[in-house]
């Protein structure tokens, strides 16, 4: 008997417990402040107790069904009849995400917890009529582009009400498969089945950057509708109550977009920048007209290349295959981007110096850049056409006057008897003279010589962190061995702002000519990024040509950072003393 009453007790606590929850589960209540829901608009769900609370509660379930907008907590005291009650609030402001019957789910607060409660959410009767307070619309053209082409979107959102603290969200593609940069925007008025409207447009230049289906997330405006709810003390009950209207919180959101995009077509070359544009013009230009052309002497030519439809950094590096008896000097690339009517134009502009060493006739080859016309959907070529000029031999320095020491001729020796004072102080007068004529002479050259001469900046003689090379290297080297390519190419261009600080390449064209020995594997890289069918790439070959270069040493990081290229005018060869005259 007395195994059997020992055995009762622990089945009598696990059911006062449970009993216990129940009531306290019970006294935690649920209300809404209204009945008619829709989708999209806001609610208040209220939670309230006479327990004592300590723990906050847990809302997270709520997100499965709906949108959390704001939670505010309050806490009422009241004395009535000599006894004091005290009352817990926690009001919720909800927006459903989509119209049926929803549960609200059980709230835990500490141990307590709230039984489920189901809410209908009706649909919302707006949209395709443009019957609605607030809606948004979105539309993209075109639909099906070829990858990394523009297209525009374009989105509207339209109010038939005031709203308070207003935003809307920034498109960008579900799994980051696109690049979207803002074109413009405006506001007007518009009727839609006589019902007249604010509309905010604005527009958006979206570049995807993978071939397939890419998605973009649907546009979301959240706002307030009416005033928000004020509070005022009520020192009768000891408590806060409302005071004035209601707001009404908003959330709308527009349909998701989804293009279609097409890979690069197999007519485009496999080996140049692929280039899908409306329109791509080459000029060239020479910063003094008409230019001189001398052996050793610079002459400035200026590439432009501008492109319609098309961001900034997909312009890639005019490279101009030189004659072998030129040296050339770029300067720094100046990159420009600029809308107009719906489209995004950039430009990238170069200067180079150009230096002969032979003189005679030289031909400057002709310079083409193929591009991809998405308008006509044929294949083109921006071309500049070869030029012809000739170089003069260096010019020769004008022979000065004679030193100050074969002036000593002139004076004439002195005779037995004293000259004139005039004819004594004629000598003591030419020496000034000329050695002034001499001094403006050496002037005038050095200034003639300096203005010729373009502004070189001096060598930066800092060296790149070694802490960000180690990390480049290792992004590299994962991005490789995972066989990434998009990893790969923003691991790339990190490790070549580590190496060429000063002149840091931008794009996978411009690694190349720093470093000429990953072309091969740079284009299989491009290959794998933007062509049909390259997702099958391999990143061993390019980590062991990348592992075995190493960090340049102190004197070559000097060179790097100012561009790794020889000095305009090296200096002559000392001749060998060894070697007679």
């Amino acid at each position: 008997m007395r195994g059997s009453s020992r055995n009762a007790v622990p089945g009598i606590a696990i059911c006062a417990a449970v009993l216990a929850s129940a009531v306290a589960a019970a006294e935690i209540e649920v209300r809404f402040d209204r009945e008619n829901i829709h989708v999209g608009e806001s609610f208040t769900a209220v939670f309230e107790t006479d327990l004592v609370i300590q723990d906050e509660p847990d809302f997270t379930p709520l997100y499965r069904d709906f949108d959390i907008i704001n939670t505010q907590r309050s806490q009422t005291y009241r004395f009535f009849q000599g006894q004091r009650t005290r009352e817990n609030r926690w009001v919720v402001t909800l927006v459903p995400k989509r119209a049926g019957i929803l549960l609200i789910p059980s709230i835990h607060f500490g141990p307590d917890a709230t039984r489920e409660r189901a809410i209908q959410v009706l649909e919302r009767q707006q949209v395709a009529a443009g019957g609605g307070e607030v809606f948004v619309e979105a539309a993209i053209e075109p639909n099906n582009p070829y990858v990394q082409a523009q297209s525009v979107l374009t989105v509207r959102l339209y109010r038939a009400l005031r709203t308070s603290e207003a935003s809307l969200s920034e498109p960008e593609a579900i799994a980051g498969e696109a690049v979207v940069k803002k074109l413009d925007d405006k506001r007007f008025n518009l009727k839609r089945d006589e019902v007249p409207y604010v509309v905010n447009e604005l527009r958006y230049a979206v570049f995807p950057q993978t071939s397939g289906t890419v998605r973009l997330a649907p546009i979301e405006f959240r706002g307030q509708v009416g005033r928000r709810r004020q509070f005022v003390f009520d020192f009768n009950d000891l408590g806060l109550k409302p005071l004035g209207a209601d707001g009404r919180a908003l959330v709308r959101r527009s349909e998701a977009i989804e293009l279609q995009v097409r890979p690069v077509p197999d007519a485009f070359p496999a080996a140049r920048d692929w280039l899908p544009a409306r329109k791509v013009q080459l000029s060239a230009a020479w910063a003094e007209e008409p230019p001189t052309f001398r052996v050793g002497e610079p002459a400035t030519r200026i590439l432009t290349l501008t492109a319609e439809g098309l961001s900034g950094e997909q312009l890639p590096a005019l490279r101009w295959p030189l004659p072998g008896n030129f040296r050339s000097y770029p300067d720094r690339p100046e990159v420009t981007e600029q809308t107009a009517e719906r489209v995004l134009i950039a430009q990238r502009k170069e200067r180079v110096a150009l230096i002969p060493d032979r003189p005679g006739p030289h031909v400057l080859p002709a310079l083409e850049i193929p591009w991809w016309n998405t308008q006509a959907n044929r294949l083109e070529k921006a071309r500049l056409p070869e030029y012809r000029i000739e170089v003069l031999p260096p010019a020769q320095v004008a022979a000065g006057p004679a030193p100050l020491g074969g002036t000593a001729g002139l004076v004439a020796p002195v005779p037995a008897v004293a000259p004139a004072e005039s004819e004594a102080s004629l000598p003591s007068l030419l020496l000034p003279l000329l050695a002034c004529g001499w001094g403006l002479t050496m002037l005038a050259w050095w200034w003639e010589r300096r203005r010729r001469v373009p502004f070189t900046r001096r060598p930066v003689t800092s060296e790149p962190r070694t802490a960000d090379l180690r990390q480049a290297r290792a992004r590299l080297r994962s991005a490789c061995v995972e066989n990434d390519p998009a990893a790969a190419r923003r691991a790339l261009l990190l490790w070549g702002r580590c190496l060429w600080p000063r002149r840091p390449p931008l794009s996978l064209a411009e690694l190349q000519a720093c470093e000429p020995a990953l072309r091969k594997e740079l284009v299989e890289l491009n290959h794998a990024l933007y062509r049909k069918g390259g997702g099958n790439w391999d990143g061993g070959p390019l980590w062991q040509l990348c592992e075995k270069r190493k960090p340049p040493p102190r004197t070559a990081v000097q060179a790097a950072a100012s561009g790794g290229l020889e000095p305009l005018y090296p200096p002559s060869p000392r001749p060998d003393p060894a070697v007679p005259g």
